[in-house]
């Protein structure tokens, strides 16, 4: 007899912060028969919590994470119906009837469901639009945790972090006994950790009659418990390594494209931003460091890194949980494997991409429809944690013109430009190989002047409308740079990874990623702690400076 279920209980949870634990549970109610419950336990670090932390901030986290997490065992029937203990205004309820369909969309497709019928969350009813759900303001420290999966992505954005001198801790999630990769990674990194240790109910690892099986959205229950683990431990932000890449979907089904990557898009990252600033605290901040770039880029950086060689790994056969594991770091048979064996090809010698994967996929026969469908010429994108075709194609022409720096043609495809992101103005520049300031001015030199002292490394070119002495820019004294353009100043916005633009120039004829110089000065007064006091206005705004500023030394 077919079961028939009615629908998914969010439980409660609870927290002992005595003991560091967490437990949070759920029930599938089904007709004729009883309940299924579930129980998942999280096992927080062993360190102080931060002190006096409002109790109304607690429960909306805690109350994030529990929904969070349900979504493991909702899959299992895809009950019409959902039930809550606590109320939800219309707006969060949108947002997570938005994140179980789309972070569900793999699952709906490979057990031909539609994900349009699963159960759309209430909101608390009349009394719950009339109710403000607000954020908690709870300052924390200037420092962050930056989510280790032991892929290269991470450790490349743990390296830039480190290069620009930024203060972060590793967060790690334990689901298993996979933990040898990332904990080796974290070591060759260097830095501290703050690990999670995370039991899903035993019962997820059984079969189950009439249940289903598939993908969850695995970086969205990381950035919830990130975001946990930043409020009970004092972090500013929750930084993870997902690439712009990850933004492309695989198949459409039932209307709606399907991304098996949905959880690390820019679409969830973006959501979540709005979700913890409007519902939850404006203190702490989740986004992407390495949302700029193209994984054939992340690959250029991480090529560098020869530490990292023989202890990382992001082959997904690695990490699984109650199931049979690779010897080796790499499986050599999985998308994953192939996708990245080629762009590291593309950056490095064979030699050293065959000592990290212990043969060469390229010429495995067994392989190549797996190649052809990374290149764009099979059936349809892998499931997988893989990049866009272009950038599978372009590595490959590296890959044939041996592995050469790219130049020419390849160096100007878009793969290797940088795209547009949600990274806070403090971390902006972090990763960029050249910056352009747009305008030349007073604001323009002194901007000049601030990334020579705080990016030595980063190349600086300069883009004015003027022209001034008439003269050629190499005879030129007042400006031997040769940086002021005339009025084809805008055309070198196109070589360079990030633009930094004077006031007078309108942002609709910025045509790449771009800040301001007002951006980076908030955000050097935010990383010292310091306050900002602002004065506008049309007259009187220095007189009025003064007097604040004479008020203040006094």
């Amino acid at each position: 007899m077919k079961r028939i279920p009615r629908s998914f209980i969010f439980r409660s949870f609870t927290f002992n912060p005595q003991k560091g634990h967490l437990r949070f549970t759920y029930a599938v109610r089904f007709k004729g028969e009883a309940d299924m419950e579930f129980a998942e336990n999280i096992h927080l670090p062993k360190k102080a919590l931060a002190k006096d932390i409002p109790e109304a901030l607690l429960k909306s986290v805690l109350q994030g994470v529990h929904l969070m997490l349900g979504i493991s065992y909702y899959k299992l029937f895809c009950p019409p119906k959902v039930d809550l203990p606590y109320a939800l205004s219309r707006e969060q309820a949108e947002f997570w009837t938005t994140v179980y369909r789309k972070g569900l969309g793999e699952f709906a497709f490979r057990n031909e469901l539609d994900q349009r019928k699963f159960a759309k969350f209430p909101s608390g009813g009349k009394e719950s639009r009339l109710r403000r759900v607000s954020a908690v303001s709870f300052p924390r420290k200037n420092r962050s945790l930056l989510g280790i999966g032991g892929g290269k992505d991470s450790i490349v954005a743990g390296e830039l972090l480190k290069a620009a001198k930024k203060e972060f801790d590793g967060f790690l999630v334990e689901s298993g006994p996979s933990g040898r990769v990332v904990e080796n990674v974290v070591r060759v990194m260097g830095v501290k950790s703050v690990s999670v240790k995370r039991n899903l109910d035993k019962k997820l690892f059984r079969k189950i009659k009439g249940a289903y099986n598939g993908h969850v959205p695995i970086s969205a229950v990381f950035a919830f418990l990130g975001l946990l683990n930043a409020v009970l431990y004092d972090y500013r932000y929750v930084i993870v390594g997902n690439e712009h890449s990850s933004n492309f979907g695989n198949v459409k089904w039932k209307g709606e494209e399907v991304n098996h990557q949905w959880s690390k898009s820019i679409e969830f990252e973006r959501m979540f931003q709005e979700y913890v600033r409007r519902f939850v605290t404006p203190d702490v901040v989740y986004f992407s460091l390495l949302r700029p770039f193209y994984e054939i880029r992340i690959a250029e950086m991480f090529a560098g890194m020869k530490k990292y060689f023989p202890v990382f790994s992001s082959c997904n056969r690695s990490f699984r949980i109650n199931e049979e594991r690779p010897q080796l770091l790499w499986c050599s048979k999985c998308a994953k494997c192939a996708f990245v064996f080629t762009l590291l090809s593309a950056h490095l010698p064979k030699k050293e991409v065959l000592k990290i994967f212990g043969k060469d996929l390229s010429a495995d026969e067994n392989l190549k429809p797996l190649f052809k469908d990374l290149l764009g010429e099979g059936k349809m994108k892998p499931f997988d944690c893989v990049g866009t075709f272009e950038e599978m194609q372009v590595a490959h022409q590296m890959v044939r013109a041996h592995g050469t720096p790219r130049s020419g043609a390849i160096k100007k495809g878009h793969v290797f430009k940088t795209q547009q992101a949600s990274v806070p103005a403090e971390f902006k520049l972090i990763g960029m190989e050249n910056v352009l300031l747009l305008g030349y001015g007073k604001e323009g030199k002194a901007t000049q002047e601030f990334l020579k002292k705080k990016f030595p490394k980063v190349k600086i070119g300069v883009a004015d409308q003027k022209e001034c002495c008439g003269l050629r820019p190499r005879y030129c004294l007042a400006n031997p740079s040769g940086s002021l353009d005339g009025k084809d100043y805008l055309k070198k916005q196109a070589d360079y990874d990030l633009v930094i633009k004077t006031p007078g120039i309108p942002k609709g004829k910025v045509t790449r990623p771009y800040t301001t110089a007002s951006n980076l000065f908030f955000a050097g007064i935010r990383e010292r702690g310091n306050t900002v006091v602002g004065v506008t206005g049309s007259k009187g705004k220095s007189t009025t400076a003064s007097l604040i500023a004479h008020l203040l030394k006094t």
